[in-house]
């Protein structure tokens, strides 16, 4: 692309994202890469200054997967995105200005939700379909794993997910800890000649009193030397006071879908901020100036 003849106003950027497409082929899906909402800082003059530049929100393939019916954080199928350009005739597709409701609000947020994970997909035991796990539990069978959430709520409970798997022969042990207490203590059954991994599945949620939260998964044997756990994956969901901490963040809240009204979400230590994406249609973006 020749940057010296290229009209900014004409840039387009196509692309669907990096989460899985559905499993149905009834269900509704863009046949083609779709043009998305794109910022381009600059481009007013009609020229591609050596200052000017482009932002638009890109979807990876890693991250909260949309449909429940897949218990996974990665797409199994690829580690990349892509996003397409295009220089077409006529102007592309471009962020458009927030339209505020009018009104006087009738909730006020002042947190919101995060979701982070670990997980690795390193291991798929019966060398067939889309389950895969990371983090082998065999000579060393205790890990921790660190999450942080800086200005947690610690008055809300946060989510905790925990999924593993166990390939002994006979029952094996888990014990699950946060902040060094103990949270769970389970048994897991046996595997068989076409069973190759038996679930051990955590669910709760609980209070934690501090911004970092670390996760201790201990496997026990039982006397079997040949046993073997691995991590599916361990998740939080927890609620943060909407601060901004000096970087870009998503943030969402669970509740807001089940108020009616106006509502208004305050953040908070904001003069760095310069805008506010609402990217709840990821192709069709509404900013919001500050």
């Amino acid at each position: 692309i020749n940057t010296n003849t290229v009209d900014p106003r004409t840039i387009r950027i196509y692309g669907n994202g990096g989460q899985m497409i559905p499993y149905l082929n009834n269900e509704s899906y863009p046949i083609d890469p779709v043009e998305n909402s794109i910022k381009v800082i600059g481009e007013e003059d009609g020229v591609f200054n050596t200052n000017d530049y482009i932002l638009f929100y890109g979807i990876g393939p890693k991250g909260i997967v949309e449909n429940p019916g897949i218990n996974t954080n990665l797409n199994p199928y690829q580690d990349d995105t892509y996003y397409y350009i295009n220089i077409g005739f006529g102007n592309g597709k471009r962020i458009q200005n927030m339209v505020q409701p009018s009104g006087v609000a009738s909730t006020v947020i002042q947190t919101f939700q995060e979701y982070q994970y670990h997980e690795l997909d390193d291991v798929n035991l019966a060398l067939i379909g889309r389950r895969w796990f990371g983090d082998k539990l065999d000579i060393e069978t205790t890990k921790t794993f660190p999450f942080i959430f800086p200005n947690l709520v610690t008055t809300e409970p946060v989510k905790f997910s925990f999924y593993g798997v166990s390939t002994s022969g006979s029952p094996s042990k888990w014990k699950l800890s946060v902040n060094n207490n103990e949270i769970a203590s389970f048994f897991t059954g046996t595997t068989s000649t076409y069973v190759y991994g038996v679930d051990a599945t955590f669910n709760d949620e609980l209070l934690v009193t501090t911004d970092a939260i670390n996760v201790k998964v201990e496997y026990d044997k039982l006397g079997v030397p040949t046993a073997t756990g691995y991590v599916d994956y361990i998740a939080l969901e927890a609620t943060r006071n909407l601060t901004f901490v000096g970087k870009q963040f998503l943030f969402y809240n669970t509740s807001a879908a089940l108020n009616t009204g106006i509502g208004m979400y305050t953040l908070t230590n904001a003069a760095d901020v310069q805008e506010v994406w609402d990217v709840t249609n990821s192709n069709t973006i509404i900013s919001k100036l500050n």
